[in-house]
């Protein structure tokens, strides 16, 4: 019995010994450089990271990320980004990746500005080559949206996919706020119609502002910013005060959206209650206007729509007046007579 755990000890020596070797050994600079090729040609864009490091259980830790744009001196810096592996999952034929970022240094010690990601896949299907995630998670505490939002648009902005009709004004808005976020969602199976969890997504302190002198518009605070929903079965329910809501403008959310395989097959059921005023109405009305209704007479800057048919390109179709007299000959517009959009409605990109 004593040779046994002599044994025993030796071996965990050993590996203990082995591993610090490993660890204190290992050129990290070159890993280093190694994963910043493929992740700069991912982001489309330059990265740089001043420090790496391994740790246990197994994971690997970037600190000093900077994200820098072409051109712009306006990068994006994250404090830390810790990827790492559950070793307990893989006993149970599971890989389970989490990604912790910490925004700022204070974050460790304050909980605050961290965001984290996990998925799990079954080594059985990844053998078989359908590695579709059986868990996503996605939790964040009053992660910093500003630079991130501002950094993500920018990069839109400059991608060759870039809308031109939309750019103009992207450019010229700014957004602050925290990202507050509680989302699980599961696959009992390989098919779609399993999908179940919640969602839980909240905008904290969120704002919305012009950085054009041109455009004179006041900022606006959001006292309402939240989706929150519940899936069973495939079958996403928007729960009710899903919306958000400032001043002079506001968006809320209802209905349905049915998840099937393949995911062209998904449909929609939802109903949007879009409404514009003051300064917003005026400066942006015409805009949204002509993108959405598409039509010449005055609008009061109240619509309901609904969207309605295939998830990636659902029928848009009015359900509530959006002008706010009617032409004489046709008679006075009714939410009876609804406005048909859908042969003027655009379809969302196929994938």
């Amino acid at each position: 019995m004593k040779l046994m755990h002599r044994k025993f000890v030796y071996i965990i020596s050993f590996s203990g010994l082995l591993l610090s070797f490993f660890i204190v050994t290992f050129p990290f600079g070159l890993l280093k450089e190694a994963l910043l090729i493929p992740l700069a040609e991912v982001v489309k864009q330059p990265i740089t990271i001043d420090k790496m490091a391994v740790g246990i259980p197994p994971r690997l830790s970037f600190t000093g990320i900077t994200l820098a744009q072409s051109g712009q001196n306006q990068d994006l810096k994250l404090h830390k980004i810790q990827v790492g592996l559950k070793l307990t999952r893989l006993l149970l034929g599971k890989l389970h990746v989490w990604v912790r970022v910490y925004y700022h240094e204070q974050s460790r010690r304050t909980g605050q500005g961290v965001l984290l990601i996990e998925t799990q896949l079954a080594l059985v299907d990844m053998a078989a080559g359908a590695a579709i995630p059986t868990l996503i998670k996605l939790q964040a505490e009053r992660f910093p949206l500003t630079d991130v939002l501002r950094y993500s648009m920018q990069s839109y902005i400059q991608s060759p996919a870039a809308n031109l009709l939309v750019t103009p004004l992207l450019s010229q808005l700014s957004f602050k706020g925290f990202l507050q976020s509680d989302i699980e969602l599961g696959l009992t199976s390989a098919q779609l119609a399993s999908l179940e969890g919640s969602v839980d997504l909240q905008l904290q302190e969120f704002k919305f502002a012009s950085t054009d002198p041109n455009l004179v518009i006041p900022e606006q605070s959001f006292a309402v910013a939240q989706l929150k929903a519940r899936l069973k079965d495939g079958m996403a329910t928007i729960a009710p005060g899903s919306a958000f809501q400032a001043a002079d403008m506001g968006l809320g959310l209802a209905g349905t959206l049915q998840f099937k395989d393949p995911l062209p097959r998904s449909t929609a059921a939802l109903t949007m209650d879009l409404s514009m005023a003051g300064a917003v109405l005026e400066q942006l009305g015409v805009v949204v206007q002509m993108a959405l209704l598409r039509q010449q007479e005055p609008w009061n800057g109240q619509a309901t729509m609904k969207l309605q048919g295939a998830l990636l390109a659902p029928q848009i179709s009015m359900v509530q007046p959006v002008a706010t007299t009617a032409p004489a000959e046709e008679g006075p517009m009714t939410d009876a007579e609804p406005v048909d959009l859908e042969s003027t409605a655009v379809p969302a990109a196929q994938p």
